[in-house]
């Protein structure tokens, strides 16, 4: 199973987009680690390749300057904004995986 499926599906193994967005944001922000994301999301496979791809494109916008760091700002949350419109119906996973550059 890969996120979008996790992030659109109807039963327990659905993963909730506020809660999903924040904890990535967490671990951009040194927050939390990775295997935490991972455990506490229950990540497996395409999942956590899928969550490594979304950190190197966050992490490929670099840093040093403001117009870097608001590019990062406004990255998080255009991240949480696709996945809102995976659950919704609105975006197909590959929308989402273009519009999230990967």
């Amino acid at each position: 199973m890969g996120l979008y499926q996790r992030i659109t599906a109807v039963d327990g193994t659905k993963i909730g987009v506020h809660r999903f967005g924040a904890a990535l944001r967490e671990w951009s922000a040194g927050g939390v680690t990775r295997q935490q994301v991972i455990d506490r999301f229950g990540l497996t496979g395409s999942e956590v390749t899928e969550v490594d791809a979304i950190a190197a494109t966050y992490n490929a916008l670099g840093s040093g300057n403001a117009a870097a760091a608001f590019a990062k700002a406004a990255w998080t949350q255009r991240m949480e904004d696709v996945f809102l419109l995976c659950e919704t119906g609105d975006y197909t996973e590959a929308q989402a995986k273009a519009r999230l550059g990967f």
